[in-house]
């Protein structure tokens, strides 16, 4: 218990020297999830009541609500330009901090540790488990806090409008996210063993072009050559692992993602046939049914 929040301090102190800018890259996440929500409305708006009932003022009510919809789709596409430019920006220099730290560290061990480890597999820790790391800390609260915003918020709008479809929908939930665990669970222990591997490449190749001239003069460039085509088929192999796995998780849930509108367009289309929904709500469920696809 004390190691897990010993880590879980650590990885907020690399968020403290930009908790400013952080702030707002989540403050821009929650306003442009927020504007997603309220664009699906201005559609049902506009079927709903604009072209119903007397027509002659509905070309300047449907201008001035494009109007007003344009606008909002600015300031979201402001946001996201933040939340891109910034958030990657924070990433990058949590990055810096992160590898900074680590070298300073490696600098601080006893000569028995580097005996016992590979330079090699050293210098992938601090180049590409760095960047791993803080691709994670930049993604996952934003990703999080969009995800949450988008999907409660459609729900409790859907259901408002009709419950009995918006069940439809929740019932795919279950599978998604069985799904998703069980694809992420094997793409997750392909990629670790990649940068295993990948470190086993590093450390084969410092060895030998760090002993390069005893390597030449005995003639070992194929012995060599082929110590390094080991390690490199074995990181080629872990890969299209990791491959396979994303492709069967990412090929699921695009398959889920049709589903739903397809669901959609059935039950309402029957609800619709029995008098218990509009057809401007089915419209509006169409468009939210975005916020349920990952």
């Amino acid at each position: 218990m004390k190691t897990k929040k010993h880590t879980l301090k650590q990885i907020l102190s690399f968020y403290k020297p930009y908790k400013g800018l952080f702030a707002a890259d989540l403050l821009c996440s929650l306003i442009a999830a927020a504007i997603g929500l309220v664009l699906p409305l201005g559609a049902g708006y506009i079927t709903d009541n604009v072209l119903t009932g007397d027509l002659s003022a509905a070309p300047g009510k449907i201008l001035g609500v494009g109007a007003l919809l344009l606008g909002l789709v600015l300031v979201q596409a402001l946001c996201s330009y933040f939340m891109d430019y910034q958030g990657h920006a924070i990433g990058a220099r949590m990055e810096r901090d992160m590898r900074a730290q680590l070298f300073a560290h490696c600098q601080r061990l006893s000569f028995s540790y580097f005996d016992s480890h590979p330079i090699g597999d050293l210098m992938s820790r601090l180049t590409n488990d760095s960047l791993s790391l803080a691709e994670f800390f930049h993604h996952v609260p934003e990703d999080v806090l969009v995800n949450s915003i988008k999907f409660v918020g459609a729900s409790l709008i859907l259901w408002h409008i009709h419950w009995q479809m918006t069940l439809v929908i929740l019932c795919f939930l279950p599978f998604m996210l069985a799904y998703t665990l069980y694809f992420n669970k094997k793409m997750a222990a392909a990629l670790e063993q990649g940068r295993e591997d990948m470190g086993e490449i590093n450390a084969q190749a410092e060895d030998t072009l760090s002993a390069i001239r005893m390597v030449q003069s005995f003639g070992n460039e194929a012995v060599e050559a082929q110590k390094f085509h080991v390690r490199n088929e074995k990181f080629l192999e872990s890969r299209k692992r990791g491959y396979k796995g994303e492709a069967l998780c990412y090929g699921g849930m695009d398959a889920f993602s049709s589903l739903i509108p397809i669901a959609v367009v059935v039950v309402g289309g029957l609800s619709i046939l029995q008098g218990s929904l509009a057809l401007s709500e089915l419209v509006v469920f169409l468009l939210y049914a975005a916020s349920f696809q990952p």
